[in-house]
């Protein structure tokens, strides 16, 4: 690297004084020597056929402070204090950086974490000036960035953060401050200076497979269970959306009833009854339609039935369930559901829409927490296959497998990346796994094991599963229940 002061003569017969940043030289894609330089215009001049005592005085005089600059820029490079990639901006923006950065992860980072720095951006987008500059960051500044994650930044449902995603967002951010300082943007890390946020467990309001063995673990669930014996084994994704999910019931020659249709009370997690009463209410209707001599119409007096039966009045008293809990998490939604459930008896006068799908509120894998599950002793606790073997679980080995991909390479290039490709955990069949040969990794699916619960249809976080009905009636039978 050679940096030197250079001379320019210009058009009003004045010399302009600027620095030249020369790092070599490289081949272009022709095949051509291309020179690599950068030049920073200091905006002073000489004259350029200096005539009184005066005009040579001031080239004198422009020229040591032209050679000052030079030593002061010589010697922030060797300190590894000046980025010579920036010299034609006299300042950097702190947000022009974090951007830089942010797509570094999204093509080169391996780690799981490029959705959070993509997050953190959106969030710093709102707080940082877009024109501040690495000289104006001083720790108030961070202390107010950290506030913000702390009091201000919401979630895309208009919720407050959870305890692990300020973690998350407000280290990334601290990540960009030491990098800057390592770069030589910052003269002061002040990401040393500011304590994060603490971690937390994550809060589930489900319980994925290993969850449940680990929960059996547990003193007083293992004195009921210790000397028990598996009989069988089954899955299912539970329509628990409620009142607020239910579908349009009718269509020109059908109806939707029963759990298909999301008759399901969430608070009670009982299904059977609304069930039945769905079903007897569309046949209720069906029966006057057909008597009626009507024939491949929509028989809407089934919807005006249900409005009219205790079936409405019971899933209207429970509407606020899955909501309050979604939106609110796991105490203040607790607190909020036992106050409506028990004093108001499901009738408080305010309805609670949960609008964000269950596929997007995943949480990202590199700040989620990562629990210690229990290894399976056979006896309590359990494994995945031992357990499909119990379900009767059975495909024909040549069908064609059942569980489409929209597009192949999502689970390996984005899930994978982003979520750790849950897949692999929420399936409660080991259905899904990713096969890693050393650098590279491979996405399998064992249709063979798939006992239709859904869960892939409805959580996927890029709706790239599509479950389909597999060929032959196939799938588990479920023995001694």
């Amino acid at each position: 690297m050679n940096i030197t002061l250079k001379q320019k003569n210009l058009a009003d017969g004045r010399i302009s004084l600027f620095i030249e940043y020369y790092k070599g030289s490289s081949t272009n894609a022709q095949g051509r020597r291309v020179h690599l330089r950068n030049f920073e215009y200091l905006k002073l001049y000489l004259h350029s056929d200096p005539k009184s005592a005066k005009e040579k005085k001031e080239n004198k005089e422009t020229m040591a402070l032209a050679e000052n600059i030079l030593a002061i820029k010589k010697a922030e490079y060797v300190q590894g204090r000046y980025d010579l990639k920036d010299t034609v901006k006299s300042k950097r923006t702190f947000l022009t950086y974090f951007e830089e950065l942010t797509e570094e992860k999204q093509k080169q980072d391996t780690s799981n974490n490029y959705g959070n720095w993509f997050s953190t951006l959106q969030h710093l987008k709102k707080i940082v000036p877009k024109n501040m500059t690495f000289d104006e960051i001083d720790e108030n500044f961070v202390k107010k960035v950290q506030l913000y994650f702390e009091k201000d930044a919401l979630t895309k449902s208009e919720l407050p953060l959870s305890q692990n995603s300020k973690y998350s967002y407000f280290n990334k951010f601290k990540a960009a401050l030491r990098n800057a300082f390592d770069n030589g943007y910052l003269t002061i890390n002040y990401a040393a200076k500011v304590k994060s946020f603490e971690q937390a467990e994550s809060q589930r309001e489900y319980l994925i497979f290993d969850e449940l063995q680990r929960l059996k673990t547990h003193p007083l669930i293992r004195n009921i269970l210790e000397g028990g014996k598996r009989l069988s084994y089954g899955a299912r994704a539970l329509t628990k959306g409620g009142l607020n999910a239910l579908p349009k019931l009718t269509f020109a020659g059908g109806v939707l009833v029963g759990d298909d249709a999301g008759f399901l009370n969430p608070a009670k997690i009982k299904g059977t009854h609304t069930a039945i009463k769905s079903g007897m209410l569309a046949a209720e209707a069906v029966y006057e339609a057909i008597a009626a001599g009507r024939a491949n119409d929509e028989v809407t007096t089934y919807e005006q039935n249900f409005k009219n039966s205790w079936l409405f009045e019971d899933m209207y008293q429970a509407r606020n369930f899955a909501p309050a809990m979604h939106r609110m998490g796991v105490w203040m939604g607790g607190a909020f559901n036992y106050l409506e459930q028990n004093f108001f008896n499901g009738k408080m006068p305010i309805t609670i829409h949960d609008n964000v799908p269950d596929y997007d509120a995943l949480e990202r894998a590199d700040h989620a927490f990562i629990p210690d599950y229990p290894k399976p002793d056979g006896k309590l606790t359990f494994d995945k296959l031992s357990s499909v073997f119990i379900s009767n679980t059975n495909h024909a080995e040549d069908q064609p497998v059942h569980l489409k991909l929209t597009d192949p390479n999502v689970p390996v290039e984005r899930n994978l990346k982003i979520f750790a490709e849950p897949a692999q955990r929420y399936c409660p069949a080991g259905v899904y796994e990713v096969v890693k040969t050393g650098d590279s990794a491979k996405f399998v699916i064992n249709a063979q094991n798939c006992v239709h619960c859904k869960t892939c249809d409805i959580k996927d976080p890029s709706q790239n599963i599509t479950w389909v009905t597999p060929e032959g009636g196939g799938g588990p039978n479920y023995p001694n229940m």
